[in-house]
């Protein structure tokens, strides 16, 4: 990553940091904390489909020490689908509605349009344009490092050198390549499709469709992120989900600061078209991060600016998420 500790803003060819002092669903508790190791479970994820409601998982909210009624959880869990929603009744998905696939919570992106870029960022982020997306779900927090540990015990990989973080900080120390892996490997088993999101999916994720600077309004405030000058008892990256005020229109959490995040995207030029060659994968060309990190200025972590980095570069500050969409 084109970054480094005090280093401060590049002038907008890079990432550069800073850093002071050295709605329709169930709700659901927080999940607990996800075991550091051990394969994805194969079982059915509990999910939040358009047109259904999704029951949790019993074995989420299950007490040690107490046998599971799987039986009559399942044929329970039947039944009340039923009656909310008879065979053929189609009822609209809400934005922020919850699915879980391989324990691992998304949230609810409709479809539609969205203003992409901004008119008082930088060059690249013009001209402000409107993209329609379809619908598709992204991850509520970013991939942390329990979550990614069960990739690397299952597939053999490479496992990160995450400094001192704990299972529920972000995943670091992952290049392009790592992050495509994992997002592809994290659908497996489900009836969905999982990548890295597109530049503007990120983007419409983070902002919604009102053209807001921040996920949470147009002001900058260090009280609802971990960036540079947050007074927030952390000095490097956080525990993910630490800043539930900040959560974006459809309830995505961290994506301004903490640490950048990975996509798919090439680096070009806006307007923004996935079909103009920018999301081929085989590409060994910069990709675009989004979001900010705990060292980045107000201005790197507005929903629109948009740096690079080389798609091989491993580091303390850039982590990722990803996309699930039903598989056609």
């Amino acid at each position: 990553m084109e970054d480094g500790p005090h280093r401060g803003e590049r002038g907008g060819q890079g990432i550069g940091y800073a850093r002071n002092g050295g709605g329709f669903g169930v709700s659901h508790p927080p999940s607990p904390p996800q075991p550091a190791w051990g394969p994805l479970p194969r079982s059915e994820p509990s999910q939040r489909r358009p047109g259904r409601i999704a029951l949790p998982s019993l074995s989420r909210y299950s007490c040690p020490g107490h046998a599971h009624p799987s039986g009559i959880f399942a044929v329970t869990r039947v039944l009340l689908e039923w009656l909310v929603f008879p065979p053929g009744q189609a009822v609209a998905q809400e934005a922020g509605s919850i699915l879980v696939i391989n324990e691992v919570d998304f949230v609810y992106v409709p479809a539609g349009p969205f203003t992409m870029g901004s008119d008082s960022g930088r060059s690249d982020e013009l001209p402000v344009h409107q993209v329609t997306l379809g619908d598709y779900y992204i991850m509520r927090t970013e991939v942390t490092v329990a979550q990614y540990d069960r990739f690397v015990q299952a597939t053999g990989g490479r496992r990160p050198n995450y400094r001192n973080s704990g299972p529920d900080h972000p995943a670091i120390d992952v290049d392009w390549n790592d992050a495509t892996a994992f997002c592809a490997w994290l659908g497996q088993g489900s009836e969905f499709t999982t990548r890295l999101p597109t530049e503007a999916e990120w983007e419409k994720a983070a902002r919604g469709t009102d053209g807001r600077v921040y996920p949470w309004g147009d002001s900058f405030d260090a009280s609802l992120l971990n960036s540079s000058g947050s007074q927030d008892g952390f000095r490097d990256a956080a525990p993910v989900g630490q800043f539930p005020s900040g959560a974006s229109p459809y309830g995505a959490l961290d994506m301004a600061g903490n640490v950048w995040e990975w996509t798919s995207s090439l680096y070009q030029p806006y307007p923004y078209s996935a079909d103009d060659g920018r999301e081929d994968p085989s590409v060994s060309e910069r990709r675009v991060v989004r979001g900010g990190s705990f060292g980045s200025f107000a201005s790197l972590v507005r929903s629109a600016a948009r740096p690079r980095s080389d798609p091989t570069i491993r580091d303390v500050v850039t982590g990722f998420r990803c996309v699930a969409l039903e598989s056609q």
